[in-house]
């Protein structure tokens, strides 16, 4: 039986790709915006194009991946449902 961890494991990497490559679009418009003598290399704007299209694709795909959370969560709702004890309440700051 596959773990939690394992069922959400490739939706988080989509996740975290997307985050990253929203971070460095960012990074690469702002690098050259009001920035005094710095000229935008030429294919800056055809790279931006092609990392939009990846970030594209990586949210198309992250969408199609809804199943596998809906079923991870269905499936952690299944362990707590049948071992309550798995929920163990410590006191805070011990």
């Amino acid at each position: 039986m596959a773990t939690i961890a394992q069922m959400i494991a490739p939706v988080i990497s989509l996740e975290l790709l997307e985050k990253y490559g929203i971070a460095a679009e960012t990074a690469a418009r702002n690098a050259f915006t009001g920035v005094k003598n710095t000229s935008q290399p030429p294919d800056l704007p055809e790279r931006l194009r092609e990392l939009n299209a990846e970030l594209i694709s990586i949210r198309v795909e992250r969408l199609k991946m809804q199943d596998k959370v809906m079923a991870a969560k269905r499936h952690a709702d299944l362990i707590l449902s049948n071992d309550a004890g798995l929920l163990v309440s410590t006191p805070a700051g011990k």
